[in-house]
């Protein structure tokens, strides 16, 4: 994900992709019980729901009007976010996909 919340394009990717394989030296690799702390982000899903309704080419009152009914697939992991699509843009959810 780029800043702007949207997936990196491909010059973006590209550009991640090669800092990662010319950065050995700077960013070593290291076994799991190397890697530091676990922090939640209790928050995240709140944030990453403003950030989106922020993005000038969501248009949340034309979703709303168009009363969608929506089936949802958590993606494992994206699960608390799901009740953003009924409450921001009033969609009828028709079924959640099993995890």
């Amino acid at each position: 994900m780029d800043r702007d919340g949207c997936f990196l394009g491909p010059d973006r990717c590209a550009e991640m992709f090669a800092l990662a394989d010319h950065s050995e030296n700077k960013y070593p690799v290291v076994g799991w019980q190397e890697m530091g702390k676990i922090e939640h982000a209790h928050t995240a899903g709140q944030e990453h729901i403003d950030a989106l309704l922020t993005l000038s080419f969501v248009d949340v009152e034309l979703i709303r009007s168009k009363k969608f009914k929506v089936c949802l697939d958590s993606v494992n992991g994206s699960y608390k976010t799901h009740p953003f699509s009924r409450s921001h843009f009033d969609c009828c959810q028709v079924r959640e996909a099993p995890l």
